[in-house]
């Protein structure tokens, strides 16, 4: 199980909490099966189950200037990122565990 508490920012398009961009700090969970938990200010929250599709580049490519970032985070077919921009500048708590961790 992993679980993050902070502020959501957009740092070059990619979503961070606590300046950790937020596909990175779940990657380990890539091609599990999961539960997300969200919860976003007081009263919204959210509740994700299936297979987690991570994906985290961070480096430099021919052709292009500087680093480079590339990222992606969904469950199923929900776009988690896309969630979590909605919620930018707010307070939010991200639980991710996998399947048999929720079943304990």
């Amino acid at each position: 199980m992993e679980e993050i508490e902070g502020i959501i920012i957009l740092q070059d398009e990619i979503v961070t909490v606590n300046e950790i961009p937020v596909s990175k700090i779940f990657l380990n969970f890539n091609g599990k099966r999961v539960k997300l938990l969200l919860s976003c200010g007081t009263d919204t929250s959210y509740e994700f189950e299936g297979i987690a599709d991570l994906f985290y580049y961070e480096g430099n490519q021919p052709y292009y200037r500087g680093t480079k970032y590339v990222n992606d985070f969904f469950i199923g077919p929900s776009d988690i990122l896309e969630v979590l921009e909605k919620h930018t500048n707010e307070l939010v708590k991200i639980k991710m565990m996998s399947y048999w961790e929720s079943l304990v």
